[in-house]
């Protein structure tokens, strides 16, 4: 039986490579899926499984991570290096709080010889703290946020306040030794409150603190006196017995 011929018409386009054989583009063409490359003695190469296996690799791959995220396994991780609890001390521990209230604080500054003017310190809450063992009472100023130390004093007997320019919210007084900055020095501050109530409270709590150590430092002096006293007397009646 004679082969039966074939019309070239009927075959879809044919590309002949550098060697001769003949390259069949219409599939590469009309196909989204594979692709066709050609390597260098003309052979067609196909790329179809290595297509398959990256979309296989991709879609188990979303399997495992959609699994995990709705899975209930929670990790735990242990930290490299332990740190230990540290308690922070304020040196506010040993004293009672006898008052409290918000304040803007001034510092006149003078240095160098120039001209002095006034400096905002801060805004915070200004403390009058009282220690029954040592019978003192400290006037402590923090900056409100950072904490930061901006008067740090004791009140002493020749403390006093005075009203700055005639304000009934606002108030100055003078310090021979200010610890805020680790090294004491004198100063000179202003505080000025919200309102004049405020103010009121903190004027009576800072005479109250005055008056009280003054009493102290009086009945101080007289255990003191008393103790030299009756010692001098004892020593008296001991040179009388010999």
């Amino acid at each position: 039986m004679a082969p039966e011929k074939t019309d070239p018409t009927d075959c879809p386009a044919a590309t002949t490579g550098s060697s001769g054989n003949d390259v069949n583009t219409s599939t590469a063409a009309t196909s989204p899926v594979f692709s066709m490359s050609m390597n260098t003695n003309g052979s067609a190469l196909d790329t179809s499984s290595s297509v398959a296996a990256g979309t296989e690799s991709t879609a188990n791959t979303s399997t495992v991570s959609v699994d995990s995220t709705n899975g209930e396994h929670d990790p735990y991780f242990e930290p490299v290096v332990s740190l230990p609890e540290v308690t922070i001390k304020t040196n506010e521990e040993d004293e009672q709080g006898i008052y409290i209230g918000r304040c803007k604080l001034y510092r006149y500054n003078h240095e160098n010889g120039e001209p002095g003017e006034w400096k905002e310190r801060g805004t915070g809450n200004v403390k009058l703290l009282k220690n029954e063992d040592k019978d003192t009472i400290r006037l402590l100023m923090r900056q409100e946020k950072t904490l930061k130390v901006r008067a740090n004093h004791y009140i002493t007997p020749y403390m006093k306040l005075r009203a700055n320019c005639g304000s009934d919210k606002a108030f100055v007084w003078h310090v021979m030794s200010d610890f805020a900055d680790e090294e004491p020095k004198g100063e000179m501050f202003a505080i000025r409150f919200a309102n004049a109530d405020n103010a009121r409270a903190f004027k009576e709590a800072f005479e109250d603190a005055v008056t009280y150590v003054i009493s102290s430092i009086a009945e101080g002096f007289h255990e003191a006196l008393e103790e030299a006293i009756t010692e001098q007397t004892a020593g008296a009646d001991n040179e009388d017995e010999e």
